[in-house]
């Protein structure tokens, strides 16, 4: 089975010639920044695992790597550990950013997907400017019943970079090969990284206790969050 991180690191890898040693060193050093999000050493390990199994790399060199670029030496001198959190964060945004990505290009590919994730997501849950905008006009055309992602680039004619970026959510290659089983929980752990991250920016602005404990329960009611919706197997 394959979960959200595994599916992002297959996407992420169509962004380096693997067959290339310096490509292949590139790919690895990435992935293991984004292992980095994984605060947990079991879960960590885990991952790493899996990763050393589809790319053929030793799990002692990998975990070496990722010890490396988290700065995970007992002795990490100050300016170290800032270099640390500051990759943490990096590497935390970008798996936000490649989430909302996804979802954009599975729910403009894939318009079936929509009445399973409207009642859990709006486009002010996606919380990147570019992503955000497209989730407006992408949802729009969902609610109407009809979506035309060249009608939806066409806002973008005169923004040249953010129409590549636009462009590129539209038109990725989705893998197929996954079952109905895999896809769901692939799509459930998107949609809740993308909703938590919404709900972690809103507790920044939430302006009493009120408003905090109610979005401390939506963080917590994610737990519970299963996407299904109809597809063959």
């Amino acid at each position: 089975a394959e979960n959200a991180f595994l599916f992002q690191i297959r996407m992420l890898e169509r962004n380096y010639d693997l067959a290339d040693p310096a490509g292949k060193t590139a790919f690895l050093n990435e992935v293991g920044s984004r292992l980095l999000e994984f605060t947990e050493e079991v879960e960590r390990n885990n991952y790493i695992e899996a990763v050393s199994r589809q790319y053929m790399v030793g799990v002692k060199e990998l975990t070496r790597m990722v010890n490396r670029l988290g700065g995970e030496k007992t002795f990490a001198v100050p300016a170290a550990a800032r270099r640390t959190r500051s990759q943490n964060r990096t590497a935390e945004a970008d798996g936000n950013r490649q989430a909302q990505q996804l979802l954009l290009t599975w729910l403009s590919q894939e318009p079936a997907l929509y009445p399973a994730v409207r009642d859990v997501l709006s486009p002010e849950d996606f919380t990147e400017g570019l992503y955000r905008e497209l989730a407006e006009l992408l949802f729009d055309s969902l609610r109407a019943g009809s979506v035309n992602p060249a009608e939806i680039l066409n806002h973008f004619l005169d923004r040249e970079e953010d129409y590549r970026e636009a462009a590129a959510c539209f038109h990725r290659d989705l893998p197929d090969s996954l079952s109905k089983t895999e896809r769901e929980r692939v799509l459930t752990e998107t949609v809740r990284r993308v909703k938590k991250t919404s709900l972690e920016e809103r507790r920044k602005r939430a302006s009493g206790v009120e408003e905090m404990q109610a979005l401390i329960a939506a963080q917590a009611d994610l737990a519970n969050l299963q996407i299904h919706w109809g597809g063959g197997e």
